[in-house]
């Protein structure tokens, strides 16, 4: 049997059932129209990335949450088809999987979710947290500002592990202090941190990772990519790469792909991670549903 060689990698995120309209164009108010097609996957922000990650041979854990309903166990299934290892994601009695539905016509999308199980209410004792985080070698939290994201993030810097973090619209003060590789867009840049993507530079690192010396990567929607070190910073623009059905995972899949070359190749060489990043992200964006096909 082929063992990966490459780096093993834990991440911490939401788990759900996306449901996917394609629609020829979205309804009126009151209206009824035919949909194109209607497609049922795994979703959520960890599965999505921890899917990407496995796609390119990382060994993958994911924390997360289901419940034990028909859709939970379905979501159990199709994770660890694609070997993810799901034995660390908690079953919560009495509870059902969280659902969301994306209504999707070209490049106009609408979501609703229904979130039946809240991340923050859960937790994860530091013993088992530990056990987790020493068989791996870098940390993923995906979009959780929690006190088990914290403790995550606090033990790996501990054990020495390296970490990156997805901001997603939350602050993730506790977190960040930590993080080797923020990720976040242009806009959280502006309503976190109340900088422009014109302003960023190196000397401005520690603002947004106080206490370490990460990377920050920015994308900039479908124009630009930024990256600052602690030593230089890097624009890399977006190609056009083709026709776009769905930018569901699209963040995610870009983390993915950018941490896959970050980690398997010289760190330093931040240009070719965005590279593999976009063009994981194309090629996401190019289907339906985030997660690798």
């Amino acid at each position: 049997m082929c063992v990966s060689t490459k780096p093993k990698v834990l991440v911490f995120g939401s788990i759900s059932v996306d449901n996917i309209w394609e629609l020829s164009r979205i309804p009126r108010d009151h209206e009824k129209i035919d949909a194109k097609a209607m497609y049922t996957v795994v979703g959520g922000s960890g599965a999505n990335t921890a899917s990407w990650l496995s796609n390119f041979g990382h060994d993958v854990t994911l924390i997360g949450a289901v419940g034990d309903d028909v859709d939970s166990k379905w979501i159990i299934s199709e994770l660890e088809s694609q070997k993810i290892k799901a034995k660390s994601i908690k079953r919560i009695k009495g509870k059902t999987a969280n659902h969301a539905i994306s209504l999707i016509s070209g490049s106009t999308k609408r979501i609703i979710r229904q979130r039946n199980i809240d991340m923050k209410n859960i937790s994860w004792g530091i013993s088992e947290l530990k056990t987790l985080i020493n068989k791996v070698d870098h940390v993923h939290i995906s979009s959780i500002e929690s006190k088990t994201s914290e403790d995550i993030s606090n033990i790996a810097r501990s054990l020495n592990k390296s970490i990156s973090i997805e901001l997603n619209g939350h602050k993730m003060s506790a977190q960040r202090k930590n993080a080797d590789v923020l990720f976040c867009n242009s806009i959280e840049l502006k309503t976190i941190f109340n900088i422009s993507i014109s302003k960023l530079s190196s000397a401005g690192l520690a603002k947004m990772i106080p206490g370490f010396n990460g990377n920050l990567v920015v994308t900039n929607g479908a124009n630009s990519v930024v990256a600052v070190t602690p030593h230089f910073k890097i624009t890399e623009k977006v190609k056009k790469w083709g026709k776009i059905k769905d930018r569901t995972g699209a963040g995610d899949s870009f983390d993915a792909g950018f941490l896959s070359s970050w980690l398997t190749n010289s760190p330093e060489n931040v240009s070719k991670a965005i590279k593999v990043g976009m063009a994981t992200s194309a090629s996401c964006v190019m289907n339906f549903g985030g997660q690798a096909k």
